[in-house]
């Protein structure tokens, strides 16, 4: 099994899946719409994490191979009802609040942005990101392989979010897969600096037992988000110093992740 290492991409072996409600044309298995791009008319560029880095992507992919919107597969908006089989209603509501959106991206001048702005310029690029994650896990079962250049919002939990991740993409995409596949295995690589707090504690409700999701988490264990309770939900935990080299670090990982993957013998695996 190759791995991939391109914003949140999806490999798996080849099994069919069904799509959930659309017919794609497409050829390539890369999830990308215009919409991923979040502009607050410049308020964003207050924040480290660049906003807009989605749509420069597509443009060097573009570039480089030659494609195409039509080459590739473009995401619906998630919907209500989808985000409810994992996250609570009333976090939802909450997020008309825009000192919630303030908090949870971590760009305190929001609290002054009505909420209909919010929504059309944050929200609505996560809910079509967050869909692209489910169509990719889709699409990795269809092709052996795909890539969403969005998501990955991994702080975000059934009932919170933080760390600029509003929807929990990856949860949402792993049980849309396990209502058609139910003996899938699915292991999540997360090589964020941060912990994954968001889906490991997601999944120290719903699978405590790892009977079908399994985690590999490897992360600077002195920075945010400090979350002991969701720690416990790692099964392959790998906390570092900060300054660690890339020495150090490519060797834990070439060490550590080809067990990881022999010992679990994942169906799917999400980075």
């Amino acid at each position: 099994m190759k791995l991939s290492t391109i914003i949140l991409s999806i490999i798996t072996c080849s099994l069919p899946m069904k799509f959930e409600a659309q017919d794609y044309k497409a050829s390539v298995p890369i999830v990308f719409h215009p919409k991923y791009d979040i502009s607050f008319f410049g308020i964003e560029n207050l924040h480290p994490f660049d906003s807009k880095k989605y749509s420069k992507i597509w443009k060097h992919l573009q570039k480089t191979f030659n494609l195409q919107l039509s080459d590739i597969y473009q995401p619906r908006e998630t919907k209500q009802n989808k985000l409810l089989s994992i996250h609570r209603n009333d976090y939802l509501t909450s997020l008309k609040k825009s000192k919630v959106t303030a908090r949870i991206t971590e760009i305190p001048f929001l609290r002054f942005v009505p909420y209909f702005i919010i929504n059309k310029c944050l929200l609505t690029p996560m809910r079509y990101a967050t869909h692209g994650t489910i169509l990719g896990a889709q699409l990795a079962l269809e092709h052996g392989w795909a890539i969403n250049l969005s998501g990955g919002y991994h702080h975000a939990k059934k009932d919170n979010g933080g760390g600029f991740c509003v929807y929990a993409d990856i949860p949402l995409a792993i049980e849309t897969l396990k209502k058609e596949k139910p003996n899938l295995k699915v292991m999540i690589i997360d090589l964020d600096a941060h912990q994954g707090n968001g889906f490991e504690s997601i999944y120290q409700e719903r699978d405590p037992n790892s009977e079908y999701v399994f985690i590999f988490d490897m992360y600077n264990g002195w920075v945010y988000p400090h979350d002991t309770w969701a720690q416990q939900r790692i099964n392959f935990d790998i906390p570092l110093k900060p300054y660690t080299n890339d020495e150090t670090y490519l060797r834990l990982l070439q060490e550590q992740l080809p067990a990881a993957l022999e010992q679990t013998t994942p169906d799917l695996i999400i980075y």
